[in-house]
């Protein structure tokens, strides 16, 4: 099962075009950015469900950073991303920070400044 297939039919929470949210945003929910948040998002494991996933539309933008299991993003983020499992830039994101993550996958073109930083074995950064 991929991960559109198991994590975006299961979002729980949205913040839909037409919303902004300013502070730090916490959930152990999978939630999906249409929106603008302004601040921190930090999606945790649920107590008794699977990681948390943070997807950013097309549409999506976030000023701050993420902190999640998985995150895909197609939007616009100024700021860090962590992720403890993988990150899809989709076609046409714009990241302006580093991102840190366990596997990577990157559909072009995309925009990114900042850096790359694997949390895999035998990998150091990589600045782009």
């Amino acid at each position: 099962m991929g991960l559109f297939t198991q994590d975006l039919h299961s979002l729980q929470s949205l913040i839909d075009e037409q919303a902004t949210v300013r502070g730090r945003f916490i959930t152990t929910t999978n939630l999906r950015v249409d929106g603008t948040v302004e601040g921190d998002i930090e999606a945790g494991e649920a107590p008794q469900g699977p990681q948390s996933c943070v997807v950013i539309g097309s549409s999506g933008r976030v000023f701050g950073d993420i902190r999640a299991y998985r995150v895909v993003v197609a939007g616009r983020v100024d700021g860090h991303i962590y992720a403890t499992e993988k990150v899809i830039l989709e076609k046409g994101a714009h990241i302006k920070g580093d991102i840190t993550y366990d596997a990577l996958e990157v559909q072009q073109p995309i925009s990114h400044q900042g850096m790359l930083i694997s949390r895999g074995k035998g990998v150091e950064a990589v600045n782009l």
